[in-house]
């Protein structure tokens, strides 16, 4: 389930708010013996975040699906750029339950979940999971606690609300702190001493793709190698606007990174955009502003992708297998 974006923070008696955490959206499948994580585009990522794979040691139920976000973090808050280069204290956050002991929850109200949740997750020392805290009524009270500590906003979630999963629904609505955009790299330039100097930006449109731009700021060259590394040279995949027709490498539509950027121009274009990291959790058609994710469209995997798919192993969301 995934949240619409809310015009402003707010206050309501019939919301619960949290934190919005920074990291990879994450089901914990978890049954007796083992754990099974799996991304939001439904690759398993198990063996990626060996700390969060025991799960099945801490939790307090044999058969559960619970769903949250793998965070790295750094002085006592998430950061995204630790999750990106593997450092930190691998947490996940957990703040739903799905299912519990053979019995399916999406039909249960939030507020029935989260009293299910609580029993489940430890409090103690050193277990690779934490309950993420909520605020009954104060939206607006922890919205500005986000703020001043860092974090990438809040999340209202109705009391009475089910689990509708892989829908985007007003029951859950987000407020951020800072904008942020989902982009496709369609390709890069060269800085004079060889390394990454820039990427060119695009959001999916109705047949093809919208150049909304490019970045050149927010890595080292370390990560500006690990990121050439991830692209592969095509030809053109869009009509060159005439700033990108030289000295451009262009590159295969399919690798996802996340922006921070000021405000989007009249042209459609992000103003003062920072890289903030690769987000190989997302597909490209799922790239876009907030308010208009996804406009090219596209279909979600499903179990019958499973065949035949290669480095992505489908499961659906109920049934990892």
């Amino acid at each position: 389930m995934l949240a619409e974006l809310a015009a402003e923070p707010f206050d309501s008696d019939r919301h619960l708010f949290e934190p919005k955490w920074d990291g990879y959206r994450c089901l914990a499948f978890i049954r007796p013996g083992e754990t099974v994580l799996q991304s939001r585009n439904l690759r398993l990522i198990t063996a990626e975040f060996a700390p969060v794979s025991r799960l099945h040691e801490v939790v307090e139920t044999r058969d559960a699906v619970l769903d949250g976000e793998i965070t790295a973090w750094e002085g006592g808050r998430p950061s995204f750029s630790a999750l990106q280069a593997s450092r930190g204290t691998i947490l996940y956050v957990v703040f739903d339950i799905l299912r519990w002991e053979g019995r399916e929850l999406l039909c249960c109200p939030l507020e029935q979940r989260r009293k299910l949740l609580a029993a489940c997750v430890p409090e103690e020392a050193g277990a690779p999971v934490l309950l993420s805290p909520v605020v009954p009524g104060r939206g607006k009270e922890l919205f500005a606690a986000a703020a001043r500590l860092g974090l990438e906003g809040t999340v209202g979630k109705e009391l009475s609300s089910p689990y509708r999963p892989g829908e985007r629904s007003r029951c859950w609505l987000k407020a951020k702190v800072r904008h942020t955009a989902d982009c496709v790299i369609l390709g890069y330039r060269l800085a004079p001493g060889g390394g990454l100097g820039s990427l060119v930006l695009a959001v999916p449109k109705e047949h093809g793709w919208e150049v909304v731009g490019h970045v050149g700021t927010g890595w080292d060259e370390r990560t500006g190698e690990q990121i050439r590394r991830r692209l592969c040279p095509a030809t053109p995949p869009v009509q060159v606007p005439p700033e990108f027709r030289r000295d451009v490498i262009w590159v295969l539509p399919e690798v996802v990174c996340t922006v921070n950027y000021l405000e989007i121009t009249p042209e459609g274009k992000l103003r003062h955009p920072s890289f903030v990291g690769l987000r190989p959790d997302l597909e490209p058609h799922e790239a876009g502003f907030e308010g208009r994710k996804g406009v090219a469209g596209g279909s979600r995997p499903t179990q019958a992708d499973a065949h035949g798919a290669g480095r992505r192993e489908r499961v659906t969301p109920l049934q990892p297998g």
